[in-house]
């Protein structure tokens, strides 16, 4: 296996597995410190990973279906596009936020950033 084949699957499976963890993480919180400002931000920061990733999924699911037509990959470009703003609120949320869960959600991110980006990037 190739390095750019490893790294596609560690971003195709990767993704699920470091929201997971960040869900279950999250969920474990401590749950008398939810007002706080900085535990509001991790909570943005994990819906929009989770976000991301759903999005990216769905459109994966819409892919096999219909097959390599040019609107399944125009909508790519225009949710890919969509996909980095969410990105970037997942990161931040992850920087400035307050729990365990942090890590997976910058981890989750990164990897789902990079299910958007073209493989002849890489």
């Amino acid at each position: 296996m190739n390095w750019l084949s490893f790294v596609l699957w560690l971003s195709l499976i990767g993704t699920p597995v470091s929201g997971g963890l960040a869900w279950w993480l999250w969920l474990r919180r401590n749950y008398s410190d939810r007002h706080h400002w900085r535990a509001r931000l991790t909570s943005l920061g994990l819906l929009a990973a989770a976000s991301n990733a759903f999005i990216y999924y769905s459109w994966f699911s819409y892919r096999i279906v219909a097959g390599s037509t040019p609107l399944v990959w125009g909508a790519k470009d225009s949710l890919g596009n969509f996909s980095g703003y969410l990105v970037l609120v997942a990161l931040a949320g992850a920087a400035a936020g307050k729990g365990s869960s942090r890590i997976p959600i910058a981890v989750c991110a990164i990897l789902g950033f990079g299910n958007w980006v073209p493989v002849a990037i890489l």
